[in-house]
């Protein structure tokens, strides 16, 4: 699931991308108010719909719910906090360098030779995660491509040959 802003003039900026098993709109259950971003399913998905006055007697019964929800709160909040400081401080080729260690990481090990990604995204929806526009983004691969931290397999497919290289331009080194 895809979690983003619009803007008044019909931007979107990606807050998060959240997967299998993930909890999304959680705040109307602490204020009673409406969620503030929009929410796309990237895939099909099941949903399950929590009501506040069971959510309430939940945490009120079971401390650890409770717990667990004031733990996955504090985990939003600091990507959150991330989020603003890539927008507010990196440029784009830093933040699009960042998204791809992000991805890498999740990956593991990479090999000898380099890791190996294969995106399921296209520049415009990388674009959304970044906050920068299709053509920024299209720029910052060419900057990474021409500098060696990335090379373009095909469409959808990247080697990046140094993952620590990658890191440091991420961290913006």
């Amino acid at each position: 699931m895809r979690v983003y802003r619009l803007s008044p003039d019909g931007r979107e900026q990606t807050l998060q991308i959240k997967g299998l098993g993930r909890s999304v709109g959680e705040l109307p259950l602490f204020d009673g108010g409406t969620h503030p971003a929009s929410v796309i399913t990237l895939e099909e998905t099941r949903l399950v719909f929590l009501p506040r006055g069971d959510f309430k007697e939940l945490c009120r019964t079971q401390p650890s719910v409770a717990q667990a929800v004031i733990q996955s709160l504090g985990r939003q909040l600091r990507h959150l906090v991330n989020v603003t400081e890539t927008l507010a401080f990196r440029g784009v080729a830093a933040r699009l360098a960042l998204l791809l260690f992000s991805y890498a990481a999740r990956i593991g090990v990479p090999a000898m030779e380099g890791m190996v990604l294969t995106l399921h995204r296209t520049q415009a929806e990388l674009s959304l995660e970044i906050g920068a526009a299709r053509e920024s983004v299209s720029r910052a691969c060419r900057q990474l491509r021409d500098r060696g931290v990335i090379e373009m397999l095909s469409d959808h497919r990247l080697r990046i040959p140094d993952l620590e290289r990658l890191r440091a331009l991420a961290r913006g080194g």
